[in-house]
């Protein structure tokens, strides 16, 4: 859910290379407030964690993991 309470059904990945000034002004200002909070450097932490331990980064859990990682 979207912080104005609408439901994201679909998300929609796009290249970097390929945003328009307004999505890539938008992308910054939506990291620089992840980082403000907190909460990038919790999802760092855990992605440092998993590397370590295994699973995240050998074998067949790799593309699955990050998958789920990079949505959440």
């Amino acid at each position: 859910m979207l912080r104005n309470g609408r439901v994201l059904n679909r998300a929609v990945r796009k290249e970097y290379r390929m945003l328009t000034i307004d999505e890539r002004n938008r992308f910054h200002s939506a990291m620089w407030s992840l980082k403000r909070s907190g909460v990038y450097d919790e999802f760092a932490r855990m992605h440092s964690l998993t590397a370590r331990i295994g699973g995240a980064h050998s074998g067949p859990a790799f593309l699955p993991w990050h998958r789920e990682y990079v949505k959440r």
